[in-house]
C-alpha cells in the first residue's frame, strides 16, 4: 500500500511538473453542448475542471481530470485520463502512467515506459534533492556553511516535514493537528485559525531569511524542506530553525561583482513556490480556507514587514517568479528546443492589489452596466458573456460574409465554442457581450494584461486591463453608436479600484478602431510588434478618459425616472 502511495505521489508530481513547465495546454471546466463524445466524458466524472493537454508530435488530445485545483501550480488529479486521436472523435480513457508515458515522448521521444517507472519509483527524492540544490545553480563556486545542529533547533518540540509540496490530504495530519491545537487554545473556528496561524507562521519566516538577509547580508535558504518550526504554549508559530542540512552563505563571501538580484530572485522563488504557497495548499486542501484568501493573508504579512526596510525593494512582491525547469534534470536529458532553464511564473501575492476577480469572473445574467444616451433613446449595457445562450449569436455575426476577412472566426460553430471554452477557462481574461436597447450588439474581451501574451512586449503595470472590441455587423449605421458603447465600457472598468490604466493594441491595418479609442482619450504610446500583428499600443488613464468624454457623460445618464 505504501509503495503504491508512492507511486501515486510521484505520477501526480510528475504531471504537475509537465504541467508547470509546458505550454501546451489550458484549463477548462464547461461542458459542450455541440462536442457529444467530450460532453459525455466530463460528465462521467464527479470532477467539474479539466487540464486539456495537445500532443502536438502525435496529434492527440489528452483531457486531464483534476479533482483538486491548486494556485500553486500542485494539482491532484483523477487517475483516468482521456485520450482523443481525432478532433472531435470518440474519448478513451487511460491511467496516469500511459498518460504520463506520452507526454513524456513528446519532448523526449526515446523514452518507454520502463524509463517512467524507473523515474517514478524515486521521483519525490529527486524532485527535493533538485529544489534543496537550486543554489549551487545560482553559486557554482558556492562555499557552503552547513548549519550546525544546535540545543534550539534540535528541539523536541521543534517540526518538521508537516507538509510539502505535493501532499495530498491524507498525508496532512500534522498539519491539521498543528493548527487544531491553535484554534482550541485562541478559542476560535478553524478557518480563522488557520489564516492567523499562517500570518504568524509567514512572520516566522520572513524574520529567519529575508531579516537575515538585509539586516546580516547572510543568504539562507528558506524552502520548506529545509526548516522547523517552534510553536508556543497555545500552538501559534514561534520561531522557525534552519534544519542541519540548510545551506548558508554570506554576501561578503560572493564577488564585489556578483549580480545579486539573482539571489533575489532565488530567496523569492524559494520562498514563496518552495514553501508559503505550499503551505496555503496544505491549509486549503483540508479544508479550512481558501488558497485565495490564506495567500491575500500572507501578502498583506509581507507588505507589512517590508515597512521596516524602506530603502529596500520588496521582490518578493515582484509580479513574475522565476522557477528553474526540473524536467531535463528529471529525465536526465537537455533538449533546449522545449525547455528552459527557468519558467516565469504569475506570483499570485499582487493579486489583491491588482486583479479584479468581479471584473475577470462576472456574474451571469443581468447587465452589469448600462448609460442612456440621445435622450435616453439608446440603452447601451454590458453584461457577461453566456456560452450557453450567446454562442449561437455570435456565431451567426461571424459568419456572415462581410464578417469573415475582419474577425477570422467563422467555421463550425463546435470549433468555435471550443475556443470559447478555452477562453473562459483562463484566470485573466473575459468576454462581454454589449447591448442596445436590450439587444445583443457587441461583443467586447477584457483581459488582464500582466498575464495576457501582450504582457511579454511591454514595460507593463501591473493594474494595466486590455481589451478588444468587435462591433456585430449592422443593418443600418447608428451614429456615435461606437463611441458611447467605448465610453460606457471604460466608465465601468474604471469603476473598479484595482484597474491602473487600460491598454489598447489595436492592429496598425485598422485605422477606424485606433480612431474610435482615441475619442474616449487614448493616447498612442509606440508601435508594437507582436508574433502574430503589428499593434498600436495606447495607454489611458481614469483622468485621460474623463476629461475626453466628460461631455458625453453630462448628456447622458445612468438611470431613468419615471413620473407617475
Amino acid at each position: 500500500m505504501e509503495n503504491r502511495q508512492k507511486l501515486n505521489d510521484s505520477h501526480n508530481l510528475l504531471l504537475n511538473l509537465f504541467v508547470r513547465e509546458c505550454n501546451s495546454w489550458y484549463f477548462f471546466d464547461i461542458v459542450p453542448k455541440y462536442d457529444e463524445y467530450l460532453a459525455f466524458y466530463m460528465q462521467s466524472y464527479s470532477d467539474s475542471t479539466f487540464i486539456r493537454f495537445d500532443l502536438k508530435q502525435e496529434h492527440k488530445t489528452l483531457y486531464l481530470p483534476i479533482h483538486y485545483k491548486s494556485l500553486s501550480g500542485m494539482h491532484i488529479f483523477s487517475n483516468e485520463i482521456g485520450i482523443r486521436n481525432d478532433k472531435f472523435g470518440k474519448v478513451s480513457t487511460l491511467d496516469q502512467r500511459e498518460a504520463l508515458l506520452l507526454l513524456a515522448q513528446e519532448y523526449f521521444p526515446e523514452l518507454t515506459l520502463i524509463d517512467i517507472d524507473a523515474i517514478s519509483h524515486n521521483l519525490t527524492g529527486i524532485y527535493n534533492n533538485l529544489v534543496q540544490t537550486q543554489v549551487f545553480n545560482l553559486i557554482p563556486e558556492f562555499r557552503s556553511i552547513l548549519a550546525i545542529p544546535t540545543e534550539e533547533n534540535t528541539k523536541d518540540h521543534c517540526i518538521n516535514n508537516f507538509a510539502h509540496e505535493y501532499s495530498t490530504k491524507e498525508q496532512l495530519h500534522a498539519m491539521l493537528q498543528l493548527v487544531s491545537v491553535y484554534a482550541q487554545n485562541s478559542k476560535t473556528d478553524n478557518s480563522n485559525a488557520a489564516t492567523k496561524w499562517l500570518k504568524h507562521y509567514t512572520n516566522c519566516l520572513l524574520d529567519l531569511t529575508i531579516k537575515a538577509y538585509i539586516e546580516e547580508g547572510k543568504i539562507i535558504v528558506p524552502n520548506l524542506l529545509n526548516t522547523r518550526l517552534e510553536t508556543d504554549e497555545n500552538g501559534q508559530p514561534k520561531k522557525l530553525y534552519s534544519s542541519n542540512q540548510e545551506i548558508i552563505c554570506s554576501k561578503s563571501e560572493l564577488p564585489e561583482q556578483f549580480n545579486f538580484e539573482k539571489i533575489e530572485h532565488f530567496l523569492q522563488t524559494q520562498l514563496l513556490t518552495h514553501h508559503l504557497f505550499p503551505i496555503a495548499r496544505a491549509l486549503s486542501l483540508l479544508g479550512l480556507n481558501t488558497e485565495e484568501d490564506l495567500l491575500e493573508s500572507v501578502s498583506k504579512s509581507i507588505i507589512a514587514f517590508w515597512q521596516q526596510y524602506p530603502n529596500h525593494e520588496n521582490f518578493i512582491m515582484n509580479h513574475t517568479i522565476y522557477v528553474d525547469s526540473f524536467l531535463p534534470s528529471v529525465f536526465s536529458r537537455q533538449n533546449s528546443d522545449y525547455f528552459y532553464g527557468r519558467i516565469h511564473r504569475h506570483n499570485h501575492l499582487i493579486n489583491t492589489q491588482y486583479y479584479s476577480d468581479h471584473l475577470i469572473h462576472p456574474q451571469k445574467g443581468s447587465l452589469v452596466h448600462k448609460r442612456y444616451f440621445e435622450n435616453s433613446t439608446m440603452e447601451i449595457g454590458i453584461r457577461a458573456f453566456d456560452i450557453t445562450t450567446d454562442l449561437e449569436v455570435l456565431y451567426e455575426w461571424v459568419n456572415k460574409d462581410y464578417a469573415k476577412k475582419f474577425w477570422e472566426m467563422d467555421g463550425p460553430i463546435e470549433e468555435l465554442e471550443e475556443a470559447y471554452i478555452k477562453h473562459l477557462g483562463v484566470d485573466y481574461s473575459h468576454p462581454y457581450i454589449g447591448t442596445l436597447n436590450g439587444e445583443p450588439i457587441f461583443t467586447l474581451e477584457l483581459y488582464w494584461a500582466i498575464k495576457d501574451e501582450v504582457g511579454k512586449y511591454y514595460p507593463f503595470h501591473p493594474g494595466d486591463y486590455g481589451f478588444h472590441m468587435l462591433i456585430a455587423p449592422a443593418n443600418k449605421k447608428i451614429k456615435n453608436f461606437s463611441y458611447y458603447a467605448l465610453t460606457m465600457c471604460m466608465e465601468y472598468f474604471f469603476s473598479h479600484a484595482q484597474v491602473h490604466r487600460m491598454i489598447g493594441e489595436a492592429s496598425v491595418e485598422h485605422a477606424g478602431t485606433h480612431n474610435l479609442i482615441t475619442k474616449v482619450g487614448c493616447e498612442f504610446n509606440k508601435a508594437l510588434r507582436l508574433p502574430y500583428k503589428t499593434s498600436n499600443l495606447t495607454f489611458l488613464s481614469r483622468e485621460m478618459y474623463k476629461e475626453a468624454v466628460q461631455d458625453v457623460l453630462d448628456n447622458s445618464c445612468t438611470e431613468i425616472y419615471l413620473k407617475v
